[in-house]
């Protein structure tokens, strides 16, 4: 079985335009910042080649160590969790990219911005996303199952309190006949917009839809916030 499971396939799994998303939030990205959640590190690398000093901050060993191989100047790769933007100072961004909000509790997503605006300098811009209450609601009780370079992956989602519980089960093609089985099992929160607008007291909110970059609608899956501190 794989260790550290979803990373060895993470990246021809997801499903998510970092390009078009890093060039509708490229204006407000300048000087020094910090990219929570960074993953195998696609974004954290397209803000590194832009001429940004940026640190990326992931719990996984193995999605840092796949993000290392990307490259990319101007990038420190830090092993920890989001509690970790406390310890930087005079920022002048900090983003969380494809859905890493989703993955705290309220309580633990209030926490991690109210560190975040300490660490920012006024006019410093935290960038965010999460699904929609309403995506997070309909992928509940439901069936994926995903096929392709390989890769094999059934995917089961069962509703929560607040949450969705996630379990994947994957197989990837040794090349010898063989298939490798790998596992993740992991838990989205859902949070409420009127709820995460009141947990960002002393900035400046700006809320668009997270695929089209456009006006939110009722339908959007995701939502991207762009938030300026006062």
């Amino acid at each position: 079985m794989y260790d550290g499971a979803l990373s060895c396939v993470y990246d021809k799994l997801i499903d998510f335009d970092y390009e078009g998303y890093f060039r509708f939030i490229s204006p407000y990205l300048k000087g020094k910042g910090v990219d929570l959640g960074c993953g195998s590190g696609t974004m954290t690398s397209l803000i590194g080649g832009m001429g940004c000093q940026v640190h990326g901050i992931d719990t996984s060993v193995q999605m840092l160590s796949i993000a290392a191989s990307k490259g990319g100047s101007g990038v420190e790769w830090i092993h920890g969790d989001m509690s970790l933007i406390a310890n930087f100072a005079g920022l002048n961004f900090v983003t969380c990219v494809c859905d890493g909000f989703n993955y705290l509790t309220d309580k633990k997503m209030s926490a991690v911005i109210a560190k975040a605006k300490d660490a920012l300098i006024s006019g410093g811009a935290l960038i965010f996303d999460i699904s929609s209450e309403k995506k997070l609601k309909a992928m509940a009780q439901s069936v994926y199952f995903f096929e392709q370079d390989g890769i094999s992956c059934g995917w089961c989602n069962y509703p929560g309190k607040g949450c969705v519980d996630m379990q994947l089960t994957f197989f990837v093609d040794r090349g010898d006949g063989l298939y490798e089985r790998g596992e993740e099992n992991q838990r989205q929160y859902i949070h409420r917009l009127e709820d995460v607008k009141a947990m960002l007291s002393g900035f400046r909110v700006r809320v668009y839809d997270g695929e089209s970059y456009g006006k939110v609608k009722v339908g959007s899956d995701r939502l991207l916030l762009i938030c300026i501190k006062k």
